[in-house]
């Protein structure tokens, strides 16, 4: 595989990942971090309630292209 396509993949999945989030109206998306490696996302950042959390972690694996979420979001009440 071309090392110069990966990079623009992961790019392109982790925006489709903050258009679905922003499309749920997750407000928390704004001090949220994205990454992916393939089909593994790692979402980093803190937010104010578990139920937040949840929206954020399940929206991801509904994304075409998610297999696995690495959950590193932190509430903060």
């Amino acid at each position: 595989m071309n090392s110069s396509v990966l990079p623009r993949r992961n790019c392109d999945l982790e925006h489709r990942i903050r258009t679905t989030l922003e499309s749920k109206n997750v407000l928390a998306i704004r001090s949220l971090s994205v990454e992916s490696d393939g089909a593994t996302v790692k979402l980093k950042g803190t937010v104010k309630s578990y139920y937040t959390r949840q929206l954020l972690v399940h929206g991801c694996l509904g994304v075409p292209g998610v297999r696995t979420v690495i959950d590193e979001i932190c509430v903060v009440a």
